[in-house]
């Protein structure tokens, strides 16, 4: 399945795989209390690395 509705993932789901420009960036537990938040802050770390990469004449991911 495929969603960005987190709150239905997290009642069916018995893993949550994150995505970020087409690429697996990480893994959240379903039951964690707070999993809009760490989604946020999964997409955020690496929105910013692929920045810094960038940057720094690494090309785009």
């Amino acid at each position: 399945m495929s969603s960005h509705h987190l709150d239905e993932v997290a009642r069916i789901a018995d893993r949550i795989v994150v995505m970020n420009g087409g690429r697996v960036i990480g893994e959240l537990p379903p039951g964690g209390s707070e999993l809009e938040r760490a989604f946020f802050e999964a997409v955020r770390l690496d929105d910013e690395s692929a920045q810094d990469a960038t940057s720094e004449g690494g090309g785009p991911r």
